[in-house]
Order: C-alpha cells, then sequence, then structure tokens
C-alpha cells in the first residue's frame, strides 16, 4: 500500500487495498497486490486530484440551483456508519437551500473480496422532489500513459483529450497498456472521459500518469428533467464493480 496521504483510513483484505478520506469521501488509493489501480495525483494545472463522487449534480448543471461544480459531498465531512473485516460504509448530508428544498442522505458502501465493488446511495429526506444526478470521478493510474486505452474495444483515447462521452453497459471492459479491468456496474448510462491539462503557446500539455473515467447517471438534459426527480422519503442507487483481468 501507499504512503501518499497523512489522513486516512485504510481497508485490506486479500490481495486489495483502499485508503480513504473522510474529508470529501474520497479514494486516497486502491491496490491490487503491488499494482495501483485508482490514485492520488498532482495536477500539471496546480491542483490535486483523486476519486470523489459527484451528486446532486454532476460539473456545472447544478449551477442555477446554487449547487457546486460536481456538488458538496466532495468537500464535505463523511463520517464512518458500519466497519467490517472487509468492508466500509461511509456517509454524510447535503442540507437544504432555498433553491435546493431537500436534505440528501448519502452512502458510499466499500467492499473488497474477490474484486472491489463501489455502492453510492442517496435518499431524499424532505418533502420535495428534486432533481438528482450520480456520478463518481474515478482517477484511474496509467503508469505507461493513456494513448492506447480501449473501452469495450474501441479507442477512447481521443475523450480523453476532448472531455468525451463513452456509452457504458452493465458489464464493460477497460484495457490500459499492459492491463485490463472488467467493470460491472448499474445505475450509469454513460462515462465522461478526461486527464487534467494546462495551455502553453496555444497548444494543450496533458497529463499523462493518470486518466479519469467517470461513469453518471444522466448527462445534457438528464438534470431536471422528470427522469431525475427524485422523489420525498425515496433513494437511488449505483454500483461499480472491478475486477483485475490480466
Amino acid at each position: 500500500m501507499n504512503k501518499e496521504h497523512n489522513k486516512t483510513i485504510r481497508l485490506d483484505f486479500l490481495e486489495w487495498g483502499l485508503s480513504l478520506d473522510l474529508k470529501g469521501g474520497r479514494i486516497v488509493s486502491l491496490y491490487h497486490g503491488d499494482r495501483k489501480i485508482l490514485g492520488t495525483y498532482n495536477r500539471i494545472d496546480g491542483k490535486a486530484g483523486n476519486t470523489h463522487v459527484c451528486l446532486p449534480n454532476f460539473a456545472d448543471e447544478g449551477k442555477a440551483l446554487g449547487l457546486p461544480f460536481h456538488g458538496p459531498p466532495r468537500t464535505l465531512q463523511w463520517v464512518v456508519k458500519e466497519r467490517r473485516r472487509y468492508s466500509l460504509v461511509i456517509e454524510c448530508d447535503i442540507p437544504k437551500t432555498k433553491l435546493y428544498p431537500a436534505k440528501i442522505h448519502v452512502e458510499q458502501s466499500f467492499r473488497l473480496q474477490n474484486n472491489f465493488v463501489h455502492e453510492i446511495k442517496a435518499t431524499n429526506c424532505g418533502n420535495s422532489p428534486v432533481p438528482l444526478n450520480i456520478g463518481c470521478h474515478y482517477y484511474w493510474d496509467t503508469p505507461n500513459n493513456w494513448k492506447e486505452v480501449l473501452i469495450n474495444g474501441k479507442d477512447v483515447s481521443y475523450k480523453i483529450q476532448t472531455n468525451g462521452f463513452q456509452e457504458f453497459r452493465t458489464q464493460n471492459v477497460i484495457q490500459f497498456p499492459g492491463v485490463s479491468y472488467s467493470i460491472t456496474q448499474t445505475g450509469f448510462s454513460d462515462v465522461v472521459l478526461w486527464t487534467g491539462f494546462k495551455i502553453e503557446n496555444d497548444t494543450k500539455i496533458f497529463d499523462t500518469a493518470y486518466c479519469c473515467i467517470e461513469p453518471v447517471r444522466g448527462r445534457g438534459v438528464f438534470f431536471g428533467s422528470p427522469s431525475s426527480l427524485l422523489l420525498p422519503k425515496d433513494s437511488v442507487s449505483t454500483s461499480f464493480q472491478i475486477d483485475e483481468t490480466v
């Protein structure tokens, strides 16, 4: 396991190792054996980046409702709800506001066994329906660059450079140079692809040590549409399972 962060919760089981930061409910690192799968990176734009959830909005789609970019949970303090030998559940609350009139209770569950499973659950604790999207900004380790990344056999490296979308199935295969992963997911429709960059002399210079593959519940006009509304006392969940295949 890595030692790249001082304020972490550790979970180790079989060959899997997970480090979490309760500030923001972030995945600091995920290892399978000696292989880093998800990590923390000093980005070329001067920011630090690691895996975090995005809700009740993805990116700036909640701006009209006064919601911050990617939603509040990535900066909130989370608490441990339950811990077992091979699993952990953390939780936080998104407070209601005048523009977003419902408190949302959010749980993240992490399970290490023969694979890694990450589940996100959001519950409307208020009395008004509210739009709710769920995304997760996974920072995948790419020590051999991401220029030959395939999702279900398709080269998506150009979409990493353009912040593009890619359809995401229930069963998927993500291939990086030298390793591939089988992904089983529920609740997501697409993934967004991205990496950090800066512009010098009108040219984009990209980070190459990681790429972000970000599953999202809906995109485009989804947020605010009837299908995005979470009714009072109802919940919505997503799951994301990683199996190393090579």
